[in-house]
């Protein structure tokens, strides 16, 4: 008798993790057809009525649905912890930072970076006034 009741108590705390682990939290009836403990919807009816009165294995229904209750908790994090917190709004000069620094190109401020050529040589060329970029491959001279 004793062993059987170890039993008992064991595979319930396996199926108890599985259901916690794997659904959404449930009701005491719901929890009750889940765990197999009865045949038929009015056993089941009878079972929810009377949890803390009935007990299963080593324990009572009612004890069994709080464990399951623990365990759901402990797996299941509410959906409104798992989103990303909202971002919190830039300042105006860290968005018009951001803007020169992403398109350099369409921007009418002052402070839009320039790209260098890091390997180009200055020529003076005062009678072109434009610059000039020389046919020699790898030279750039402006």
């Amino acid at each position: 008798m004793n062993q059987s009741i170890d039993d008992i108590d064991q595979r319930m705390i396996l199926n108890i993790e599985y259901l916690a682990q794997n659904l959404q939290p449930m009701t005491l009836p719901v929890f009750i057809r889940n765990m197999h403990i009865t045949r038929s919807k009015d056993e089941t009816q009878e079972f929810t009525y009377n949890a803390d009165l009935i007990r299963y294995g080593s324990k009572f229904i009612e004890q069994w649905y709080q464990i399951y209750r623990t365990e759901t908790q402990k797996y299941n994090v509410p959906k409104r912890q798992l989103l990303p917190k909202r971002p919190q709004p830039m300042p105006k000069q860290e968005i018009q930072e951001q803007r020169i620094l992403t398109n350099p190109y369409r921007t009418k401020s002052k402070y839009a970076s320039q790209n260098l050529i890091q390997d180009y040589q200055l020529k003076p060329l005062r009678r072109l006034q434009r610059p000039y970029f020389s046919p020699k491959s790898g030279s750039y001279e402006i």
